[in-house]
């Protein structure tokens, strides 16, 4: 059975089906601009966990900028899955990310990514998994900007918290 609906769908079947520990929750409107990454708004209540994670997903867009692949592989757990939405095949593992890496222009032909803002963190904490959506806006410099959502599933490891499945979706075109 699929159940659509709010978070306040997920606390009534939580108390219903007697699973203690509801999730704690964060939203935010906050945008977290790749170019200069900050920590969230003093105020927003994220607690460590939660923090940890967006940053971690701040650090790895910033690594995209930059070019920096070590950077964005830290937090991705080297069994991880991911939907990339330029693929249609699920990608199994960081060899699985890596061809899928290898198939993107090498050569400065592919568009031109300027900015990453990604906005309206929604991170759930389940003991040692964590569910983390929110909102990317992609600024090229030589074609239209692109927005794209996204589901990362986080699990606590001795290391810290890592990426064991990802899911984007790019989203139409506004106009």
């Amino acid at each position: 059975m699929t159940i659509y609906g709010s978070m306040g769908m997920c606390r009534f079947l939580c108390r219903d089906l007697n699973i203690s520990g509801i999730p704690q929750i964060l939203t935010s409107s906050t945008v977290g601009r790749i170019n200069k990454v900050r920590k969230p708004i003093k105020g927003e209540k994220m607690d460590q966990d939660q923090q940890y994670i967006w940053n971690g997903v701040l650090t790895m867009y910033e690594g995209f900028i930059e070019k920096n692949r070590p950077k964005i592989d830290q937090f991705i757990h080297e069994d991880c899955t991911v939907w990339d939405s330029s693929e249609r095949d699920l990608a199994f593992g960081l060899a699985g990310l890596n061809e899928v890496r290898a198939r993107r222009p090498q050569d400065g032909s592919g568009p031109k990514v300027e900015r990453i803002d990604a906005t309206d963190p929604v991170i759930t904490i389940y003991g040692d998994m964590a569910v983390n959506r929110h909102y990317l806006k992609v600024i090229y410099s030589d074609t239209p900007s692109r927005e794209v959502r996204n589901t990362g599933v986080w699990k606590r490891f001795p290391k810290g918290w890592q990426l064991v499945h990802n899911h984007e979706d790019e989203l139409p075109l506004k106009g």
